[in-house]
């Protein structure tokens, strides 16, 4: 299923059929560190600070997407490609995960109630 966003003509959700051309021009923009490190994204990026890149007329995709499709093939219809160092910007397939809307949901409240407990007890 192909949902598209209200706010482009970016698409959301689909199967990825990325060319060689486009798997290229992604490593351009790609800062790899080390196999632990995030992968910083250097090209667009969007005000949540997601990277984006266009992989055919009128159809761009988070940078994050692409690394998941890259590393581990095509992603699930309704799953998400989620962050466990919570980087928007980091491409590292190390560091992605695939989870439903909840479970991204949930793995982001469950890291801001840590970091909360954390600074309660900096605090003390």
């Amino acid at each position: 299923m192909t949902k598209k966003t209200s706010q482009s003509n970016c698409l959301l959700h689909r199967n990825l059929n990325i060319s060689q051309k486009y798997i290229e021009r992604f490593w351009e923009k790609v800062e790899q560190t080390g196999k632990t490190q995030c992968w910083r994204w250097k090209g667009f990026k969007n005000k949540q600070g997601y990277g984006r890149m266009g992989i055919a007329a009128s159809v761009c995709v988070n940078a994050h997407r692409i690394s998941w499709v890259i590393h581990n093939g095509e992603i699930p219809e309704g799953m998400f490609v989620c962050h466990r160092c919570d980087n928007p910007e980091c491409t590292n397939p190390e560091h992605l995960f695939l989870g439903t809307r909840q479970d991204n949901i949930n793995d982001m409240m469950i890291k801001k109630s840590l970091g909360t407990l954390k600074k309660t007890f900096t605090m003390v």
